[in-house]
């Protein structure tokens, strides 16, 4: 029903960069004082002649508030460093000059998309993604979720939960506890990116007009993922591991009461992650808020 990830090329080696970096002590502490960002891409270029994602990311009501840019560091970096690098990036003028979020309400909302301003704290968790393959998603069919080659979604009775429409088994399996389908995946599975991703497909935004068949949503789920991940062969073992550390932005605390939060909702849909490329220094921020068609 599904075919293999295809493994992403191995990162070239930086100057002096990862294999260095990893025979370094921790030791003696070279962080930084402060890591500054340049912009050099946002989601348009990762899609750049995809005109199917982008007319699929539309259709799923993700494309109008997603953000997904990308930039660039020049300091020294080891992974014990990302408390700071990932601050410092939400404090960076450049990138607040980027990255806003749109604030509460409709009032609020007329204004536009607005900065952070001085970023005091975040909150953030480290999400693994180990997974290279889509067999994990050879269980869908073998739990009927999904039917036939052509993996026709199976529907159900209409339900909500937090606002969200449940009309089909994928989406029930995804989101409701209650499920008898939800097992399928165990909690550490569904902790991975490749299981994220793809749950952000499947559920869109607030205006989703959602699939009958599964393929469209596997087809977005790994181009997100490759685009987002870097890989490298190990030397010693020759197994392929992923150089980049995810971390999901949960929460950003601000000096000024007037700041915007990070989501205009409460919504457990919205999402919004951090993706660190060791080797080529850089950050990804991938940021969609759910907004309710229902108001």
């Amino acid at each position: 029903m599904v075919q293999p990830v295809e493994v992403l090329e191995p990162e070239p080696e930086a100057s002096g960069g990862a294999s260095a970096m990893q025979h370094l002590s921790n030791d003696l502490d070279q962080t930084p004082g402060t890591f500054t960002f340049n912009h050099i891409s946002d989601h348009a270029s990762i899609f750049e002649g995809d005109y199917e994602t982008k007319e699929l990311l539309k259709k799923w009501g993700m494309a109008e508030l997603m953000q997904c840019h990308c930039f660039r560091f020049d300091q020294f970096y080891q992974k014990y460093m990302s408390d700071k690098l990932l601050l410092d990036f939400m404090r960076d003028p450049e990138v607040q000059s980027v990255f806003k979020v749109p604030p509460k309400g409709k009032a609020a909302a007329a204004s536009g998309p607005q900065p952070f301003g001085e970023v005091t704290k975040i909150r953030t968790t480290e999400v693994p993604a180990t997974l290279t393959s889509f067999t994990i998603f050879d269980r869908l069919g073998e739990c009927d979720v999904v039917r036939g080659e052509t993996g026709s979604i199976t529907k159900c009775f209409d339900n909500y939960i937090e606002e969200l429409q449940i009309a089909d088994k994928l989406r029930e399996m995804l989101v409701d506890e209650d499920s008898e389908n939800y097992t399928v995946f165990s909690d550490t599975e569904r902790d991975e990116l490749l299981l994220r991703v793809f749950k952000h497909c499947a559920l869109g935004g607030g205006m989703c007009q959602y699939e009958d068949t599964v393929q469209p949503y596997f087809a977005v789920t790994k181009k997100l993922y490759k685009a987002m991940l870097a890989v490298r062969k190990h030397e010693e073992t020759k197994q392929v591991e992923v150089l980049t550390q995810v971390f999901e932005l949960k929460r950003v605390t601000c000096a000024e009461k007037t700041a915007p939060d990070l989501f205009p909702s409460r919504s457990p849909y919205s999402f919004c992650y951090l993706f660190v490329n060791p080797v080529k220094r850089t950050v990804m921020i991938w940021y969609s808020p759910w907004i309710s068609m229902l108001g």
